[in-house]
């Protein structure tokens, strides 16, 4: 899988049911056009800021190569491209928090168990070696990106599958009014 085609001028996520987001990726080749690369973290980046995320997965997109982008939210910076990555350590302690996916609209989790903390390493845009170390919110991100990778979903992780939420403008609305008059949030 030397070369890659990419049919389409403007990447979009795929949705469940497709075949693309069950499958693991495999690594990108080292000799791997710099240009063809380059192209496609870009259209992956006017991709994910189109849909207004936080991470995206090559798989997300119908590419088969492990390779992600990650961000935290309101991000001035941008996103990082983590290419072909490794979990080199994970944090022992595992919370449950709020996630939702590109590829699965319309629904969040408040369950989804993660590692708090954890550090990766990958290739960057550039293809040289980095390694990252995050937390929380971003730690958060990664795993759910690099599970894309192995054809993994959030909804995976759920321990039941009544902890999946509709997610709709009232919904969100209604959350934020109650968030709003409570006492703890409001002070």
């Amino acid at each position: 899988m030397s070369q890659l085609s990419i049919i389409t001028t403007s990447l979009e996520a795929l949705q469940i049911p497709s075949i693309c987001l069950r499958q693991k990726a495999v690594d990108i080749p080292s000799n791997v056009d710099s240009k063809l690369l380059r192209g496609l973290v870009s259209e992956m980046v006017f991709a994910l800021y189109a849909a207004r995320g936080v991470g995206l997965a090559a798989p997300q997109v119908g590419v088969g190569w492990r390779l992600f982008l990650a961000m935290e939210r309101d991000s001035e910076a941008g996103p990082s491209v983590f290419i072909n990555p490794h979990f080199v350590d994970m944090a022992d302690e595992v919370v449950e928090g709020r996630e939702g996916c590109l590829s699965l609209p319309g629904y969040v989790s408040h369950k989804v168990p993660r590692s708090t903390a954890v550090k990766v390493e990958a290739l960057n845009q550039f293809l040289e070696p980095v390694t990252v170390e995050a937390s929380d919110f971003l730690a958060r991100v990664i795993q759910h990106e690099y599970d894309h990778l192995d054809g993994i979903m959030y909804i995976d992780r759920l321990m039941n599958r009544d902890d999946l939420e509709i997610e709709t403008t009232q919904s969100r609305a209604e959350r934020a009014v109650e968030a709003l008059f409570t006492r703890e949030t409001a002070l």
